[in-house]
């Protein structure tokens, strides 16, 4: 069953695609798409989850994405993932007074070292801005 998808589209030549996986048997998972201009590839990401979310592009050729983790008796962690130059990195979205946050949108500014990402958390609506470590870290 598809959850969730996201779409962004930079240029003619440059779109990403998330779509969220479940199956019957609670089986978690994030397919991504990358069209080049001429064709689709898909993307694989090394980390399972339950939820895929906002898409954005890093302003340097890659990707950020939020995703909702697997579920666990603490509640399931919610991420960023970024994709650039081929390899994939996760943080954890930053939590507000011990509450997760759920990003809806995700905007980054080509070059910039920060993103926005519109957020809620419990019954409050956000507007954050991001300052995440470096890819690898």
């Amino acid at each position: 069953m598809i959850g969730n998808a996201s779409i962004q589209a930079f240029s003619a030549r440059d779109a990403w695609v998330d779509i969220g996986l479940t199956t019957a048997t609670a089986s978690y998972g994030i397919i991504v798409w990358h069209w080049n201009g001429h064709a689709w590839s898909r993307v694989p990401v090394p980390y399972r989850t339950q939820a895929a979310g906002a898409i954005s592009g890093d302003g340097r050729g890659g990707i950020w994405m939020y995703a909702i983790g697997l579920p666990a008796p603490a509640g399931a962690g919610t991420y960023l993932y970024r994709y650039s130059h081929g390899r994939w990195s996760r943080q954890p979205a930053p939590a507000l007074g011990g509450v997760a946050t759920e990003m809806g949108a995700l905007s980054w500014r080509p070059g910039a070292s920060s993103g926005w990402a519109a957020a809620s958390t419990g019954n409050r609506g956000l507007l954050l801005r991001y300052f995440p470590s470096p890819i690898g870290h």
